[in-house]
């Protein structure tokens, strides 16, 4: 299968490696400083057994022009985005002519209510996000380390996938098979909204304190003093979800999986952490910041999530942004 990925980071190298060395043929848009690299050196991918794979079929897409000349049997079945939240209208508008040519837009990204911009930009494509807790740090731009497993969702958001024609959920499930084949643990999610709040959730716990703190997720979890302020970030964001009518799963424990991904990717540096690290934007407004919105138009108290967005917001303003 051909799949598109545009802004591939850690996660989207992850991704993008092990589709590609399970057969798949990737073609990429990214930054011009890591295309320019990746000409002269091929995607390394550090996987779970600390086993080394130089990813020959993980490219550069041609340009645009040229790729929409090609057969549209050559055009790739699938575009996964997986920029930070923050860029996502940007991409939305920079590779619009490409983007809505592929019927099947996927997003791998942290936050809440991303899918909304891609349904503003392509109200015509079929839109699904993955959710995972797989873990990866980019060691240079060539090089991604994977460092935890975890499970991996396909959540179909519009249309749901009940509503997709026949011939069209062969894509998908085409698609889901080269994931599992890739070694993804994988299953499809009749419950998108929810399943995209779990991992909303897990990333308000977590991220903005790893940030914070430099600590990696094995190390966040051995502070009780952190592990309460994850419970409350937490709490106070479910409280929020509970009042925009989000069906949460009453019998599934946000907090403790929350830890268990901590448990499961111990070695990992969170994407905010790694953010930080490298003096970049955070995704800090789609994740606390977006809780402390909806708690003041929902006259609800965030206070732990906007001590942690301020907290970040002024990390940021440190190095200049």
């Amino acid at each position: 299968m051909r799949i598109l990925i545009i802004g591939p980071g850690s996660i989207g190298e992850l991704f993008g490696g092990k589709l590609a060395l399970s057969g798949n043929r990737i073609l990429i848009y990214a930054h011009p400083n890591f295309s320019s690299i990746l000409r002269e050196n091929p995607l390394k991918l550090t996987d779970i057994n600390n086993k080394e794979h130089y990813v020959s079929n993980f490219e550069l897409a041609p340009p645009i022009p040229e790729l929409l000349k090609l057969n549209p049997q050559k055009i790739p079945k699938i575009c996964l985005i997986t920029t930070k939240s923050y860029d996502l209208e940007s991409v939305c508008n920079e590779y619009k002519e490409i983007i809505e040519k592929i019927m099947f837009i996927g997003l791998i990204q942290n936050g809440i209510g991303n899918e909304e911009i891609l349904k503003e930009h392509f109200p015509n494509s079929i839109i699904f996000r993955i959710i995972t807790s797989h873990g990866a740090i980019r060691k240079n731009p060539t090089h991604v380390i994977h460092t935890g497993i975890g499970k991996t969702t396909i959540c179909q958001l519009n249309p749901l996938y009940d509503n997709i024609p026949t011939e069209k959920k062969q894509i998908m499930k085409e698609f889901s098979e080269n994931l599992q084949n890739a070694g993804f643990e994988l299953k499809l999610n009749k419950n998108p909204i929810e399943a995209i709040w779990r991992k909303a959730l897990t990333n308000i716990g977590i991220n903005a304190l790893g940030a914070l703190t430099q600590l990696t997720n094995g190390e966040l979890l051995k502070s009780e003093s952190i592990s309460r302020l994850i419970r409350k970030s937490m709490n106070e964001a479910m409280l929020v979800a509970n009042k925009l009518d989000i069906q949460l799963d009453l019998s599934f424990d946000y907090v403790q999986n929350a830890f268990e991904v901590l448990k499961n990717t111990a070695s990992n540096k969170n994407s905010m952490l790694q953010d930080v690290l490298r003096k970049n934007k955070t995704e800090i407004d789609f994740l606390n910041e977006k809780i402390v919105n909806y708690g003041k138009k929902l006259n609800i108290p965030t206070p732990v999530n906007k001590i942690l967005s301020q907290l970040i917001h002024g990390l940021q303003k440190s190095y200049g942004l």
